[in-house]
């Protein structure tokens, strides 16, 4: 914890990390540095068939 004379300092810091952080991850270089991908569907390939054996349902046809 910051001492009491400094703490101001610490809580303007403290925001403007924060500010500055949210701005590059919502610029298209930072989009890309973590590898945002966008609302992407994902690929449904089914219920696994470890799933299915487990609840006794791997002759079940849909």
């Amino acid at each position: 914890k910051a001492k009491p004379e400094v703490q101001a300092g610490v809580t303007f810091f403290n925001r403007m990390r924060s500010l500055t952080a949210s701005g590059f991850y919502t610029t298209e270089i930072g989009v890309k540095d973590i590898g945002y991908a966008g609302n992407a569907p994902n690929q449904w390939t089914g219920v696994p068939d470890d799933v299915l054996r487990h609840y006794g349902m791997q002759n079940v046809k849909v």
